[in-house]
């Protein structure tokens, strides 16, 4: 926060003119002149409200009252109501053009807002030269030099300002934004000193004085100042926010502190629900889940703080893995709500909570329920959406999102899911522009960056895909999968230069040392000087150098020599484990793979605490058509790790090729539960409940697991999602992503078996019956069905269409 803030006054932008203190207006006679004299004096004593009051009270006796309409003026701008202030401030102009103050004022306001040329206008055509208002003209011209970058006339015109008027607050603020454009924070701070003693200090004065001290590094005095800015302006959260982060930053052992603080802000902001949900993650990233869920369990003891507290107290329950506990709390919300916008927001809260596949219908009968509240929430239609993508309903989910986006138009979530929908459709072109607009509202957020990059690489080649990953780069510069990413691509495209920068900068990055090692060798294997920086790693008899030695050898097709490094390392060193496993690698280059399986069995037996190798070791075995073996490898890895998630892929995956459909269905649902978002597991399931002679239901939940992954590029999961949707009866948008799919699986049965069934259920015989010609011809050749039903309702549907054909020729 405080940097940001740093950069906008180094720029010369002063973020905030202080309210310079109310002129005195004579204001007609009798009633009317009382109300004014309150009204000036409660503005005064900075009570805008009533002011405002008794500046309304006069306005409705006399609508043509300019002073009153201009006290009415201020006492909105004192109370944040800019907007309505300005909308006075103009009506004033109008009827009296050649009345300064307004003028002045209004300027001051379109500082603010960054209307420059507008304020000058306002400032120039206010002509003062002279008279009361002359030291805030000087004071408004001085920051419009300093925006302009004219410092003397900045420096000379908030000096004569401050010789008349040492209350004009902004005047100092220019003179701070002027030194600070020098970087001469000494004498920044003096400004803003100079303001604290004239009592002129405002909250600007405040931030700008955080981030100089941020510059200049002083981190303690920051810690100070963030707690007089916090009891200075109670009724700004933010300031008590960052004051908790410091403390929680700088003194893990003042969590107590940082603790109170959250809970005063916790009970401040118990009735604003976009607040207490903003709290609560700061709280659980600053605190930690267990220790967050105290802060708002204490702010909520308070009876009168329920409603939106209580809800957040679920959040944290839920989040902490107690759903029966979240459930409940929600529940009691939900029927005991005071507002329907508190029962709505429970309902939302509690849907979100629910298994979408299992509970589908209870989430859209809550969905629903907020519907009938309120026709246009958002949430609701984003729940609905989801269900309706799940079922393979693209059309009525792309309503539903149009209605958030109706609401939310820059959600990047909602144009993410949009995109799906599109996808789902059929509409691929309307599927990218909407996961482009997503990448450019959430300012190119890496995770998106990247999936977008991904779909256009495999369209439109790897160049388009590194310019859009290049333009995330300028917003994220440090993301080490956006560095990591952009160096392949770069490697791939010959780019050696390219590479070595990113390389440089990963190396100087927390984590990104980690990848170095191997993009040197990719960069000096695209470069050709691979043997060179080998000959150097060869007088390097460290550990270390010798692996790296070794990896270099694999890349540049040198497996003996690689197979030979390693050897000595082992007969120095018998029990490393991660020579071993590069020994496998070698043995595997040179076709040895009795060595291979030797060389990971000894580095699972002198590590069965990291699974991967027992996973490594059973993938292997299975390639060598050694299924037994294999299970005793999965079997041992997870006697070691028995929650491993990966080894449990495996043996799910066993399961179902030997025939075991029902255990490995249930292996499989398991696994979805554990990580919804494996498409792994979801596509692997979604074959199991899609067989022939499935469910309608089973179906139906096939539809649900694999729709989130509706812009996925991989043939296999667009073949697999098609063959869903046409067994969903969605014949349409099951073609599309099957023919699609079957080209690039030109020597899968099971695809051209999906192609030729879903054809023939479009009513194309004759392409139905090529493709399941190609499927069996495949099979007579040797390669296998993974599915023996898909297998058998081929054959027939082939001899139908083939007696179909013969008996239509014979007639």
């Amino acid at each position: 926060m405080f940097r940001i803030l740093a950069i906008l006054v180094t720029l010369g932008v002063v973020a905030v003119l202080a309210a310079p203190a109310a002129l005195r207006l004579a204001g007609g006679t009798g009633g009317i002149a009382r109300l004014m004299q309150a009204g000036d004096d409660q503005a005064a004593d900075g009570d805008w409200v009533a002011a405002r009051l008794r500046y309304e009270q006069v306005l409705s006796n006399d609508p043509e009252n300019l002073d009153a309409r201009l006290g009415l003026a201020r006492a909105l701008r004192d109370g944040g109501l800019f907007e309505l202030s300005a909308t006075h401030l103009l009506y004033i102009i109008g009827k009296d053009p050649e009345m300064p103050a307004p003028r002045i004022e209004f300027a001051e306001m379109l500082f603010m807002a960054g209307e420059l040329s507008e304020s000058r206008m306002h400032l120039d055509r206010a002509g003062v030269t002279e008279g009361a208002l002359l030291p805030r003209a000087q004071a408004l011209t001085a920051a419009h030099a300093a925006a302009e970058g004219d410092d003397a006339q900045a420096l000379a015109q908030a000096r004569a300002a401050l010789a008349a008027d040492p209350g004009l607050s902004h005047a100092y603020a220019t003179q701070a934004a002027v030194a600070l454009r020098a970087e001469d924070f000494d004498t920044a701070l003096a400004a803003l000193d100079a303001a604290r003693t004239a009592q002129a200090e405002t909250l600007s004065h405040g931030l700008m004085r955080l981030g100089i001290l941020e510059r200049q590094g002083r981190t303690d005095a920051i810690g100070s100042e963030l707690r007089v800015l916090s009891e200075t302006y109670p009724d700004v959260p933010e300031l008590r926010l960052a004051l908790a982060r410091w403390i929680a930053g700088r003194h893990p052992d003042r969590t107590e502190d940082a603790r109170e603080i959250l809970i005063s802000l916790v009970r401040d902001s118990a009735d604003d629900a976009a607040a207490l949900s903003s709290l609560t993650s700061d709280a659980v990233a600053l605190l930690g889940n267990a220790a967050a869920f105290d802060v708002f369990n204490t702010a909520g003891a308070d009876p009168a703080l329920s409603g939106q507290l209580e809800q957040q107290i679920a959040v944290l329950e839920g989040a902490a893995g107690d759903t029966a506990a979240a459930r409940a709390r929600l529940s009691r919300e939900i029927e005991n709500a005071r507002t329907p916008e508190a029962r709505n927001s429970a309902r939302i809260l509690l849907a979100r909570l629910m298994d979408p596949v299992t509970e589908g219908a209870a989430r859209l009968a809550l969905a629903a329920a907020v519907l009938e509240d309120d026709p246009q929430n958002p949430s609701a239609h984003l729940l609905l959406a989801d269900a309706e993508t799940r079922r393979g309903a693209p059309e009525a989910a792309i309503s539903h999102l149009r209605t958030v986006l109706s609401v939310r138009p820059d959600d990047a979530g909602t144009l993410m899911a949009l995109a799906r929908a599109h996808a789902l459709a059929g509409s691929l072109e309307l599927a990218l522009d909407r996961l482009s607009k997503a990448v450019q509202v959430s300012n190119h957020a890496p995770d998106l960056a990247l999936t977008h990059a991904g779909l256009i690489e495999g369209r439109q080649g790897a160049a388009p895909a590194a310019e859009l990953i290049d333009i995330a780069l300028e917003q994220h510069p440090q993301d080490l999968d956006l560095l990591t990413r952009r160096a392949a691509l770069a490697l791939r495209a010959g780019d050696v230069a390219t590479a070595r920068g990113l390389r440089s900068r990963l190396a100087d990055l927390p984590g990104g040392a980690d990848t170095v090692p191997e993009l040197d060798l990719a960069i000096a294997a695209q470069s050709g000087t691979l043997q060179t920086d080998m000959d150097a790693l060869a007088r390097d008899d460290s550990p270390e150098g010798q692996l790296l030695l070794a990896r270099g050898a694999l890349r540049a097709g040198r497996a003996a020599q690689a197979a030979e490094i390693l050897d000595a390392r082992l007969a120095a060193a018998p029990g490393t484990v991660d020579a071993l496993l590069l020994r496998a690698d070698a043995a595997l280059a040179l076709q040895d793979t009795d060595a291979a399986v030797a060389n990971l069995d000894e580095a699972m037996r002198l590590a069965p605490e990291r699974p991967a190798i027992a996973a490594s070791l059973a993938r292997l075995l299975l390639a060598l058509d050694r299924p037994e073996a294999a299970d005793e490898a999965i079997a041992g890895g997870l006697a070691h790790v028995p929650q491993d998630y990966e080894l449990a892929v495996l043996q799910a995956y066993r399961l179902d090729r030997t025939g075991q459909t029902d255990a490995a269905r249930d292996a499989f649902d398991a696994l979805s539960r554990r990580a919804p978002g494996d498409p792994r597991v979801a596509f692997r399931l979604a074959r199991l409940l899609t067989r022939p002679g499935t469910s309608a239901a089973e179906v139906d939940r096939a539809l649900q697991l694999t729709a989130p992954h509706d812009l996925s590029d991989d043939p296999e999961r667009q073949a697999i999602r098609g063959w869903v949707l046409h067994r969903a009866g969605s014949s349409t948008a099951a073609l599309d992503l099957l023919r699609d799919a079957a080209p690039r699986r030109v020597e899968d049965p099971q695809t051209q078996a999906w192609l030729g069934l879903a054809e023939r259920g479009a009513g194309n015989p004759e392409a139905a019956l090529a493709a399941v010609s190609r499927a069996l011809d495949l099979a007579a050749g040797g390669a296998a069905f993974d599915d023996d039903e898909v297998r058998r309702a081929t054959r027939r549907a082939h001899d139908e269409m083939r007696e179909a054909s013969h008996s239509a020729r014979s007639n």
